[in-house]
This record gives C-alpha cells, structure tokens and sequence, in this order.
C-alpha cells in the first residue's frame, strides 16, 4: 500500500470528502450546517446546542501514505486572512479542520479528523496569524496532545481494506 498511486483528481476529491463527512457529523451533533464556495471558508454552523455560536470552518484534507505518515498538513500563512475575513462577513467565529486519511500497512488505515477554532490553533502555531506558512503537525506526540485538549475535536475512523483494487 505504500506504492498507492492516487487518481490525477485524488485531492479535488480528498476535499470534497472532508468537507462532506465534516459537514455530515456537525449536522449529526446539532448543527445546522451548509457547504459555501467562499473564499476563506467551506463551511458555516450554527450550533444550536451552543446558543447557536455561529462558526466558519476552512478544511485542509490530506492522504499520507504508509512512508509518509507524519508528513505535516501545509497550510499557506495568507489562508490565516482568508478565513478571518470570510468569517467577518457572514459574522461567524473562524475554525480549521483538518481530515487526514493515513495509509497504514497491511492495507489498515485510519481517517482522523481535527477541528478547532483559529485562536486554539493559535495557541499551538502562533505564526499561522502574522501570515507565516504552517505544518500542522501530524505526529504521535502532537496527536496525543490533540486528544487531551478540551478545545479541539477528534474524530477517528480506524478500517481495513478486505478485497479492494
């Protein structure tokens, strides 16, 4: 599986399928959600379990391969703006999110999904808002600290291909 050769359009696709399966659990868990083509961000919420707060979320998705596992989402410093700006128009809170889809050996992989909001991402990358680039870490010891933090939500889809392509 570490030789996977992806499709000319695997990362339209990636995309599609994290903004999708994003849009799908908020809306599971209360929120009324639509997908937007804006620039800055693909999603709005409203949280009606949370006094309808009311969040932008830009996604970032990624496959790694099994050689590749902790290779670090990058994430462009002038997105930081995008997103800012996109949230101050439709006046919502501005989040990232991030849906990875890691390859593992022995065709198991696992689909990890982080939301946040940009201050917490803040926190963990302060240059992302003076416009610097960032790699989202994607290793082991970022994970766990990702897991613990009460600000940020996980979700984990661990399968296995049984008789695939």
């Amino acid at each position: 599986m570490s030789n996977l050769k992806k499709s000319t359009r695997h990362n339209k696709i990636a995309g599609d399928f994290g903004e999708e399966i994003i849009l799908y659990f908020l809306s599971k868990h209360g929120f009324e959600v639509i997908s937007v083509d804006h620039t800055g961000i693909d999603l709005i919420g409203c949280n009606k379990n949370n006094n309808n707060q009311r969040i932008g979320i830009s996604i970032k998705s990624r496959t790694r391969n099994s050689n590749h596992l902790n290779d670090n989402p990058l994430v462009k410093g002038n997105n930081y703006d995008k997103i800012k700006n996109a949230c101050d128009f439709f006046m919502c809170d501005p989040w990232i999110g991030f849906c990875i889809d890691r390859v593992m050996q022995n065709d198991k992989g696992e689909i990890r999904i982080i939301l946040m909001s940009l201050s917490t991402l803040d926190e963990y990358q302060p240059n992302f808002k003076y416009g610097k680039d960032i790699n989202f870490s994607m290793s082991d010891k970022s994970i766990k600290k990702y897991e613990k933090d009460n600000n940020i939500y996980n979700l984990v889809f661990d399968y296995k291909l049984l008789n695939w392509f």
